[in-house]
């Protein structure tokens, strides 16, 4: 079974986006990677990481 990488955080700007996405980026092995943070947003993918908003996870309106 396959287990994603994740990655938590509290609120999140489009700057420490970037940021928290850099060390996941750097992990070079096939397993899905997902960054969970209060975006606000829809869920969507940069660069093969799928980012989604921890209310709505939370909530179960978001999985992956």
């Amino acid at each position: 079974m396959h287990r994603p990488s994740v990655s938590k955080l509290k609120n999140i700007s489009s700057f420490e986006t970037e940021r928290e996405l850099a060390p996941l980026l750097s992990v070079r092995d096939t397993f899905p990677k997902v960054l969970i943070a209060r975006t606000m947003h829809e869920p969507y993918t940069r660069d093969g990481v799928l980012v989604l908003d921890l209310a709505r996870w939370l909530l179960g309106e978001q999985e992956f």
